[in-house]
């Protein structure tokens, strides 16, 4: 019977073409035998054990990317003001890689934080650079600074409330509310 999938229609083989007699079977058997000298089982054990042995213990997943010359890769491109963004895909990875090998690699979290000061370095040369320029967007520039650098330059508003005074108006407001009521007094 046809199957349907997200890209169209597809048929069983013929049962005839998929399906081997047990004279067959004990016939390819018998020829790996002879060929190799081995039966099924001891040529399975025999490939499982080479590979055990040529693997490394960490083989799940992916290979990493990960090179140690990209600390100064980042450093550099750091010093150029790039974002974490720009960096990672002139590594030719994604963003996430990044902090991936920020938690594997301390020597690639140390070149991230000082790709991050030299970035925010060169950010504020060019706002110190550019306040003497016609065509400066001191606008432009603030949003720049406190988006990419919102530690050193979040706008911060600060609102002072008396909570003392709040509070006592309150319970005035409740204690007036329970009178006359059973139990309050």
């Amino acid at each position: 019977m046809p199957k349907r999938s997200a890209i169209g229609i597809h048929r069983d083989p013929p049962e005839a073409d998929t399906k081997k007699s047990k004279s067959e079977k004990q016939g390819s058997k018998a020829r790996r035998k002879k060929r190799t000298g081995k039966s099924e089982a001891e040529a399975t054990e025999h490939f499982a054990s080479d590979a055990l042995e040529i693997l490394p213990p960490h083989t799940r997943g992916r290979p990493t990317k990960y090179d140690p010359e990209f600390c100064d890769q980042v450093i550099e491109l750091g010093a150029l003001g790039k974002s974490l963004t720009q960096i990672a895909a002139n590594l030719g990875v994604v963003k996430q890689t990044l902090y991936n090998w920020q938690e594997r690699h301390p020597d690639f979290l140390d070149s991230i934080i000082r790709a991050r000061e030299l970035a925010q370095a060169w950010w504020e040369d060019q706002g110190q650079i550019g306040l003497f320029a016609s065509s400066f967007s001191a606008g432009a520039f603030a949003f720049q600074m406190r988006n990419r650098f919102p530690d050193d330059y979040r706008d911060t508003r600060h609102k002072e409330v008396d909570a003392g005074d709040r509070l006592a108006e309150v319970m005035r407001a409740v204690n007036g509310a329970t009178r006359g009521l059973p139990n309050g007094n």
